[in-house]
């Protein structure tokens, strides 16, 4: 059975009320990839009744770079395991900086809760701080 978030089901409740024997892998990755989008861009503490849900803000983790690399590294994986129960065997591995774009990027492996086949999202978090996340790369 596919699994969609809350906000999805009511914004559109006749596509996903339809029923199927099959669940669709591909729709629920792009449902993942949105809500850990919107996990990303919440800032620790802005969400009162989750004072841990989301990522510490930018301006925190600049001036002690790239010590903080690593604890950007431990948020994300947290951050996913406790708010994203469709991914298990959560690893979160920091990739090169982008200096062209300067982005600090990191790659998420999981395995989607009811499927066999591992999967993959990219994540970049750019000088406004806004993050991206991408899925099958």
């Amino acid at each position: 059975m596919q699994m969609f978030t809350l906000l999805e089901r009511l914004a559109e409740p006749s596509r996903i009320a339809q029923k199927t024997v099959r669940a669709d892998s591909a729709a629920q990755l792009v449902s993942i990839g949105r809500n850990l989008e919107r996990i990303f861009n919440t800032r620790v503490g802005s969400a009162q009744a989750q004072m841990d849900l989301g990522l510490p803000p930018p301006n925190e983790l600049i001036p002690h770079w790239p010590e903080s690399s690593a604890d950007l590294q431990r948020a994300i994986e947290t951050c996913i395991e406790k708010y994203e129960p469709r991914l298990t065997h959560v690893r979160v591995v920091a990739l090169p900086i982008d200096t062209e774009l300067l982005q600090l990027r990191f790659r998420i492996t999981a395995r989607q809760r009811g499927f066999d086949d591992p999967v993959r999202f990219e994540t970049a978090m750019g000088q406004s701080g806004v993050v991206t996340c991408r899925s099958g790369v």
